[in-house]
C-alpha cells in the first residue's frame, strides 16, 4: 500500500491506542489534528458514539433507526449497535485523546491567484432554468453537450449553438450518458439524496425514437457514475457502476447476458463509491477498474482482471474520512508512459462546512507496481472535480479545477481555477470570474468546436448547505444552468 497521507505524530499511551484500535476498524485512523476541536466535540465524536453503540438515553436508539433515510433497510437495527462496543469509560478516554490533541486554533493557508486568464470565452446558453440543478454536463462526440438536472427529472443534448436538439422526461438525477452507435446510454441516481432504496437506473434511448427508452438495469441504490466496456471478453458491452448508497451501496459489475440481460457481480460491498474508470493499469491485456469511495473508508481502489468476470482488489491509496474525496482522473502527467493520479478532496456536505487545509488537487506520479508516491499539492478549499489538459498549447499539461464549497466569506470565492503548468508540474493559479454565474459542481473538457484547443463545459447545482451570503439569490436570478469556456487559443475572440 502507498500513499498513507497522514499519520499521527502523538504519543498519548492507553488513549490513542484505543482511539486507533476502534476507529481504525472502518477506516483509516484519524489523525485528531485533521479537525478543529470545535467539530470533533460538536459533530463528529457524538455521531461516532452512537456507532459505537453509546446513546445518551434509552429511547435515543430508537429515535435513530426510525429515521426516513434508514427506511428502506432491511436491517436498520444493525446500523446503530443494540450493546455498547466499548465501555463509557474507555470511550471517555477516546473523547479526551481528540479534544486534548484537536487544534483550538484552526488556520487554512491562501489560495494565491496569480492573474486573470484571458485565453477563455465565457458562452452562456440562452435556456434558463428556474432553479438550476444540473448533475451531469459532457460533451459528446460532435461537440454537442448532453445535460441531466435533477430538479426536472429531464436530460437535454443541445446542438453547438446550445439550441435543444432533444430532451425528455427520465427519473431524477441524470448522472453519466455515453453514446454508442445509435443510441444514448444513461444513469440516473433516481435520489438525489443518498439512500439505500434502489431507485436508480440505466437506460438506453434510441437515436430514432422509434421506442421509448428502455430500462437496461434497475433496483441501483443511487447510483452517481459508470463505464462501457467488455470486461470478460465474450464480445458483448458490460457496465461498472458506483452505487454511492448511504449505507448499502457499493462498486458492482454488471456482465451482459446473450439474452439482453445483465448478470451481477459484486467488486466491493460498501456505501460512497464516487467515480470510476477503466485502464490496463498491470498492461497485461485486460481492463481493470480503478474507482475512488468517499464516506467513511476513502481511499482509491484497482480491480484488477483476470478475465471470465473474475477480479482481485488492491487498496491503492487511503485517505482520512474527513478528506471528502471528491473525483479523480486518471493521466499521464509526466509522461513516462504510465498512468498516473491527479485527485481532488472538497466534499463538505457532511456536517457544518468549514475551510480545510488539505483540500485542493493533488498529483500523484505512478511509481509502477500500483504504488503512486504524491508529487504535488494545489491548495484550493472545496475542491470537487479537476482534469487535465494542455490548455494552453505550450506543451504540457495543465489543470482545470472547480470548487463546490470555495472560501465564501471573501468578496471572489474560487469556484473555478486553471493551474497553470510553468514546467516541472510548477503551476501558477489563474481565475476567471464565474462566481457570480452560477454553482458549479459538474465539468468536462473537450475539443467542442474542432479548433485544435480543449474547452470546458460546467455545470450549475443550486443545492443545500446554503453559502452565506447574498449568492443563492444571484444565482437564482441568473438562472444559469451551464457555461462553456471556449478556449481562443487558436482562434480570435470576436
Amino acid at each position: 500500500m502507498s500513499g498513507q497521507m497522514i499519520g499521527c505524530g502523538n504519543k498519548d499511551g492507553e488513549s490513542e491506542e484505543l482511539a486507533r484500535n476502534s476507529c481504525a476498524t472502518c477506516h483509516q485512523f484519524p489523525d485528531p489534528t485533521l479537525l478543529p476541536k470545535s467539530q470533533w466535540e460538536k459533530q463528529v465524536l457524538p455521531l461516532m458514539a452512537h456507532y459505537m453503540g453509546l446513546y445518551e438515553s434509552d429511547f435515543q436508539r430508537d429515535s435513530l433507526v426510525s429515521l426516513p433515510q434508514y427506511n428502506s433497510l432491511k436491517n436498520k437495527q444493525a446500523i446503530f449497535p443494540a450493546s455498547p462496543m466499548i465501555t463509557t469509560k474507555e470511550w471517555k478516554k477516546i473523547m479526551n485523546y481528540y479534544l486534548s490533541h484537536a487544534p483550538e486554533d484552526w488556520k487554512t493557508p491562501t489560495m494565491n491567484v496569480t492573474r486573470q486568464n484571458s485565453d477563455f470565452k465565457v458562452l452562456e446558453p440562452l435556456t434558463r432554468f428556474k432553479s438550476p440543478s444540473t448533475t451531469m454536463v459532457k460533451f459528446g462526440n460532435k461537440g454537442n453537450l448532453m445535460i441531466g438536472d435533477v430538479n426536472t427529472s429531464r436530460y437535454y443534448e443541445l446542438r453547438n449553438d446550445f439550441s435543444i436538439a432533444r430532451s425528455g422526461e427520465l427519473e431524477e438525477g441524470p448522472v453519466w450518458a455515453d453514446h454508442v452507435d445509435e443510441e444514448t446510454y444513461i444513469l440516473l441516481m433516481g435520489s438525489f439524496t443518498p439512500d439505500d432504496a434502489g431507485r436508480g437506473m440505466l437506460v438506453s434511448v434510441p437515436d430514432n425514437q422509434t421506442r421509448p427508452p428502455k430500462v437496461e438495469i434497475d433496483g441501483l441504490k443511487r447510483p452517481v457514475d459508470a463505464v462501457r466496456e467488455d470486461f470478460n471478453g465474450d464480445g458483448l458491452a458490460d457496465f461498472a457502476i458506483c452505487e454511492f448508497g448511504r449505507v448499502e451501496g457499493g462498486l458492482n459489475v454488471y456482465l451482459a447476458t446473450k439474452n439482453s440481460g445483465y448478470s451481477k457481480k459484486e467488486l466491493w460491498k460498501k456505501p460512497g463509491a464516487v467515480s470510476v474508470k477503466v485502464l490496463d493499469l498491470n498492461n497485461d491485456g485486460l481492463m481493470d477498474i480503478v474507482a475512488l469511495f468517499a464516506q467513511a473508508d476513502e481511499g482509491m481502489d484497482v480491480y484488477f482482471n483476470h478475465g471470465e468476470g473474475n477480479f482481485t482488489r488492491q487498496r491503492l491509496i487511503s485517505f482520512p474520512p474527513s478528506f471528502g474525496s471528491s473525483s479523480f482522473h486518471m493521466v499521464d502527467f509526466d509522461l513516462d508512459g504510465d498512468m498516473d493520479l491527479l485527485y481532488t478532496a472538497g466534499d463538505n456536505a457532511d456536517f457544518i462546512p468549514i475551510l480545510k487545509p488539505y483540500h485542493g488537487v493533488y498529483l500523484f506520479e505512478n511509481n509502477g507496481n500500483g504504488n503512486f508516491k504524491q508529487r504535488r499539492f494545489l491548495y484550493m478549499p472545496g475542491a470537487y472535480k479537476a482534469l487535465m489538459h494542455d490548455f494552453d498549447l505550450d506543451g504540457d499539461l495543465d489543470i482545470a479545477a472547480i470548487s463546490y464549497f470555495p472560501d465564501f466569506s471573501i468578496s471572489e470565492p474560487m469556484s473555478f481555477a486553471l493551474f497553470i503548468n510553468q514546467g516541472n508540474l510548477n503551476f501558477i493559479a489563474e481565475s476567471i470570474d464565474l462566481q457570480s454565474l452560477g454553482r458549479w459542481i459538474v465539468m468536462d473538457a473537450a475539443d467542442k468546436d474542432n479548433d485544435g484547443d480543449v474547452d470546458i463545459a460546467l455545470g450549475s447545482l443550486l443545492m443545500e448547505p446554503n453559502p452565506k451570503g447574498n449568492w443563492i439569490d444571484l444565482w437564482l436570478k441568473k438562472s444559469v444552468p451551464f457555461i462553456v469556456l471556449e478556449n481562443t487559443h487558436r482562434k480570435p475572440v470576436f
